[in-house]
């Protein structure tokens, strides 16, 4: 696919069985959006073909909303209206009635928010009313675009457990993420997109590796480190990696008990003011693994 002279995707090909968890997944940049909104009939391919529920993407295209729920990444409320009006907006546009307060449940939403106005939500609220919308008229393919994004680490798992009543269910999930860790999570396979091409698709535990997927990371946010201290913390055999940037120190390791064991170590002798903990991202993984540049927004 191209747009001017930029080709945004190149030669992707993939299937997504019924009833499975399909992950998609890729750098911020590396054209999910883009490969989504080709699915949905938004943007036309210069050339190739596409279908989605057997449907021709490019003439079938309300066939396939008629069928398909859809969480978008960064989409904007109305303002001043309600999280039950938003549900019920959706109900009209697909010509069916449904029960917002049975849904807003279903995915999370506080009773109280429910008839709030949407313009104060956090971003996880947001993201449950998204999602709300998205399985209005009971739709037989869900895709899911970042949905995790802003959830706490209880939204998280009540995400993982509606993906999984879902396809327990009969659905398709079509779940694009730019995490590994949460592909990992509620997929059986998954499509790995970089740079505007399909790297493979394959079972969603063989992406990356066991051992890279696996490594916990931890950040610390120092204003200085101890030449003494980074070269003690490097020494370590269960540690990959860790690197100070002027004002982070990121070190990973290779199994949970070093991570503890390194947070002790540093804390004890460093000015530590914040931490964080993570598993490496999955352009943290390509750079590693490509050498190249990670990829952006």
């Amino acid at each position: 696919m191209g747009f001017s002279d930029t080709t945004v995707l190149d030669g992707v090909s993939f299937t997504v069985e019924a009833g499975e968890a399909f992950g998609f997944l890729g750098p911020n940049g590396s054209g999910k959006s883009t490969t989504i909104n080709v699915l949905l009939g938004l943007l036309a391919p210069t050339s190739g073909e596409a279908s989605v529920l057997g449907h021709d993407v490019e003439t079938e295209r309300n066939e396939i909303h008629a069928r398909v729920g859809v969480l978008p990444e960064g989409v904007a409320p109305f303002p001043g209206v309600s999280g039950e009006q938003h549900v019920e907006f959706a109900a009209r546009a697909n010509g069916v009635s449904v029960d917002p307060t049975e849904l807003l449940d279903y995915t999370g939403l506080d009773r109280a928010a429910h008839s709030r106005p949407v313009d104060n939500y956090s971003t996880g609220m947001r993201q449950r009313l998204w999602l709300a919308m998205a399985l209005v008229g009971d739709p037989e393919l869900i895709i899911l675009d970042e949905p995790m994004a802003g959830l706490d680490p209880n939204g998280v798992r009540e995400l993982r457990e509606i993906v999984s009543d879902l396809t327990d269910d009969g659905r398709t999930i079509f779940f694009s993420s730019h995490r590994l860790g949460e592909v990992q999570a509620v997929c059986d396979r998954v499509g790995v997109l970089y740079d505007g091409q399909i790297e493979r698709v394959t079972e969603t535990d063989e992406v990356g590796g066991d051992e890279a997927a696996g490594r916990p990371v931890v950040r610390f946010q120092v204003p200085s480190v101890d030449d003494r201290l980074l070269s003690a913390v490097r020494a370590r055999d269960d540690v990959g990696s860790a690197e100070y940037d002027g004002n982070w120190l990121r070190v990973e390791c290779t199994d949970p008990v070093a991570k503890v064991e390194v947070t002790e170590t540093v804390l004890s002798r460093a000015d530590v003011s914040n931490l964080a903990a993570e598993r490496p991202s999955l352009e943290h993984l390509f750079t590693r693994e490509t050498g190249g540049t990670e990829a952006s927004e």
